[in-house]
């Protein structure tokens, strides 16, 4: 098997580093858009992460394992982006769960209301007719 020539190690290694990069400003986007977002925003940050996690996997097909020493700078910067991206992923997962958590208590509330609040009845006043009808 030959060995990538150096000109397209670097250019892998830097749409890695690129799509990594836009990978952690979704998941910045979606953690701040979490409270304040619609369900299809989230939706739609939902399937563009997993559009770059998708283009990202195509990509380490065929990537060496080990990198050369020569590209050390932009491998760096590959694991500090990945750190990041991981880090986020985490936060993210605890937002959600938390989300998910307040959005159980509400559906129980609701659910259990229903006997709790039963619908006021219409009370009908006789006295209010005859008065009316005097006028």
């Amino acid at each position: 098997m030959a060995s990538p020539s150096p000109f397209s190690i670097d250019e892998l290694l830097s749409q890695r580093l690129a799509l990594l990069r836009a990978l952690a400003d979704s998941l910045e986007q979606a953690q701040a858009a979490l409270v304040t977002t619609t369900p299809e925003k989230l939706d739609q940050q939902t399937s563009r992460q997993r559009e770059l996690c998708r283009l990202l996997c195509a990509l380490t097909i065929g990537f060496p394992q080990t990198q050369p020493r020569d590209h050390s700078g932009l491998a760096d910067d590959l694991q500090e982006t990945a750190r990041r991206v991981r880090d986020l992923n985490r936060k993210y997962a605890v937002l959600l769960r938390r989300q998910r958590r307040t959005v159980d208590i509400f559906c129980r509330v609701l659910a259990s209301s229903g006997t709790t609040y039963p619908a006021p009845k219409l009370v009908s006043r006789p006295d209010l007719k005859a008065t009316k009808s005097k006028v």
